[in-house]
């Protein structure tokens, strides 16, 4: 998947994410878990979600993709690989310049405020008031990024239905950046097997 994505570029997503998710694959949105055909619901780094009457939309298929592979409904680094199986760019405003998905994120600019626009426009197709707000995180993430990451260290996403500190928001840009540069990310937590029922006789019987 993605490989030598710039400093910039991911700084200009992660501003973006942490707008939309807190840059979290496990989070749904208002916290309220739903199903992968409810409408109008967002879940996991880009809050993907089912639009205009489509239960079969972009949260259906994120979850089908996922499933298929073999990650769980809120890894990390499966939801990393969808962006670009994906591969959605809308091309209009910002965005037109960079031609597709692949044009973006091999993108050598530095201007982190025509990045950060672009990616809220080609992917998620939105301009709304948060718009000066998306790129004073895309900062936040670049400075802290330039300053603290280690090529070194093994990162680990911080993953939950829950709204993340600022710390674990920046550890989870960390590990964004650190993957698609080349990291080796920590193992991906298993797809949760069904639990099995008890046996009819533990119902008949509750005392043995």
């Amino acid at each position: 998947m993605a490989s030598n994505v710039s400093v910039y570029v991911v700084s200009a997503i992660c501003g973006n994410m942490w707008q939309e998710s807190g840059i979290n694959s496990g989070v749904w949105e208002n916290l309220q878990v739903g199903t992968w055909t409810d409408l109008n619901k967002g879940f996991g780094l880009g809050q993907w979600t089912n639009t205009g009457g489509d239960t079969h939309g972009r949260l259906y298929k994120l979850n089908e993709w996922l499933t298929q592979n073999g990650y769980s409904d809120d890894s990390f680094y499966g939801q990393l690989d969808y962006i670009e199986v994906e591969n959605v760019w809308y091309r209009r405003g910002e965005a037109f310049k960079y031609g597709d998905l692949q044009g973006f994120l091999t993108s050598q600019s530095t201007d982190l405020t025509d990045l950060t626009h672009a990616w809220n426009i080609g992917w998620e197709g939105i301009h709304d008031a948060s718009w000066n707000a998306r790129v004073q995180y895309a900062n936040d993430v670049l400075q802290y990024i330039q300053v603290n990451y280690d090529p070194t260290q093994t990162y680990t996403p911080v993953i939950n239905n829950s709204y993340l500190s600022t710390y674990d928001r920046f550890n989870n840009a960390m590990c964004m950046y650190d993957y698609w540069n080349g990291g080796t990310p920590s193992p991906d937590p298993p797809t949760p097997s069904k639990k099995k029922g008890m046996p009819l006789f533990m119902y008949l019987n509750p005392f043995l």
